[in-house]
C-alpha cells in the first residue's frame, strides 16, 4: 500500500501539523507528568536531570522537524507518523505511572526516552535509506 503525502502551498499537510501539534502536548504532558510523579522527591538535581531526559526526544524530534525540510516525501512522512507515536506512547505511558503508582515508578521515565530515540533514529534511517534508493532506481 503506498502512503501518499499531500503537500500543501506552504509546505504544510494535515500529517506535518499533526505531528507538530502532538509533540509539543506530549512534551508539556509529559514534563507535567514528570514533575507530578517526582512530586515527593528530596534532589531537586535529580529532578531537573529526569526532566531533560523526558523532554529530549520531543526536543529532537522538532529540531529534526525544522530540519527536515528538503527531504524526501517518504521520509518526511515518516518523521510526523513518529511524532504522533511518540508523543501518544509517552504520555500514555507516564500517565499509567501517575494514575497506577510502582514501586519503582523512575523505571518508565528511563526507558521510554531511551526506547524513543531509538524508534526515531531507526525509522527516520530507513525511510531515508529507502528514499535514497528509490531515486537511485
Amino acid at each position: 500500500m503506498a502512503m501518499h503525502y499531500q503537500v500543501e502551498a506552504e509546505g504544510r499537510s494535515p500529517l506535518r501539523t499533526a505531528g507538530r501539534a502532538t509533540a509539543v502536548a506530549g512534551a508539556i504532558a509529559s514534563v507535567g507528568l514528570t514533575l507530578w510523579v517526582g512530586r515527593g522527591g528530596s534532589s531537586l538535581i535529580l529532578m531537573v536531570l529526569f526532566v531533560g531526559w523526558v523532554l529530549g526526544p520531543f526536543v529532537g524530534l522538532l529540531v529534526t522537524d525544522r530540519l527536515s525540510r528538503g527531504w524526501a516525501p517518504l521520509a518526511r512522512a515518516t518523521l510526523d507518523i513518529i511524532m504522533l507515536v511518540i508523543a501518544v506512547a509517552s504520555v500514555a505511558a507516564y500517565g499509567d505511572v501517575a494514575v497506577r503508582p510502582r514501586a519503582t515508578p523512575a523505571f518508565m521515565f528511563l526507558v521510554v526516552p531511551l526506547c524513543s530515540w531509538l524508534l526515531m533514529v531507526i525509522a527516520i534511517g530507513i525511510a531515508a535509506f529507502v528514499s535514497r534508493r528509490r531515486l537511485q532506481t
